[in-house]
């Protein structure tokens, strides 16, 4: 995806501060996303992205409501590029209080 082991490192280091996401790593985003299957056609899919938490076990607490609104709502973020609105998505994703 045309990105450093180092700009990835200096990304996850700075505790994946959005400054500095630059456009390689959203595209690196986008892709891992669309590799792990729940990411694909520019959004997230509802029953890929559940299946995908409940094999993770990364929602326990979430019903499938709420991780459905989630989705609707961040699938409604758009950026300047596919990198870029993968990236909004996704940052609007993990930050839902369905992960407390």
């Amino acid at each position: 995806s045309g990105i450093t082991k180092e700009e990835l490192q200096q990304y996850f280091d700075s505790q994946m501060d959005p400054a500095k996401a630059s456009n390689a790593i959203k595209c690196h985003m986008k892709c891992v996303s669309e590799k792990l299957g729940f990411y694909k056609n520019n959004m997230l899919d509802d029953t890929l992205t559940i299946k995908y938490l409940n094999e993770n076990n990364m929602a326990p607490k979430a019903s499938v409501n709420n991780v459905k609104q989630s989705i609707q709502k961040c699938n409604q973020m758009k950026g300047a590029n596919t990198c870029d609105t993968a990236y909004q998505i996704m940052t609007c994703f993990k930050s839902q209080p369905i992960f407390t």
